[in-house]
């Protein structure tokens, strides 16, 4: 009788615990959907930026978004890149020691693919 027992209740353990695997599965499975139609509704800025005499690219300028007060630094290769922003119009204002630019109107849409390349003037 104790054997049963066990067996049945071990069963009902193991029932229960793939019932509440299965629920955490698919609330992951929503949770996944729901962060992809997030994604798919933003953009992304990105670019590059240069000397405007020389055109070298500038190391570790200061590019923010104003409308998000989002802040990145450009790499060693100039670039810069802001991910999962809202389409619309944004502001860009890049500032670096002796350089000092702010670019207005820069409308991002949807599937928009193309790269921003900023020319700065030491002032």
């Amino acid at each position: 009788m104790k054997k049963i027992f066990t067996i049945l209740l071990l069963g009902i353990i193991i029932t229960g615990f793939n019932v509440y695997a299965t629920g955490d599965k698919d609330k992951k499975d929503k949770d996944k959907k729901d962060n992809t139609s997030i994604a798919s509704a933003s953009v992304q800025i990105h670019g590059q930026v240069f000397d405007a005499i020389t055109g070298e690219a500038l190391v570790g300028v200061a590019v923010k978004l104003e409308e998000t007060r989002k802040t990145v630094y450009t790499d060693f290769e100039g670039k810069f890149r802001f991910n999962s922003v809202k389409p619309g119009n944004y502001k860009l204002y890049l500032e670096l020691i002796s350089y000092r630019k702010e670019i207005e109107n820069i409308k991002m849409e949807f599937n928009n693919k193309q790269s921003i390349k900023i020319q700065l003037i030491k002032i």
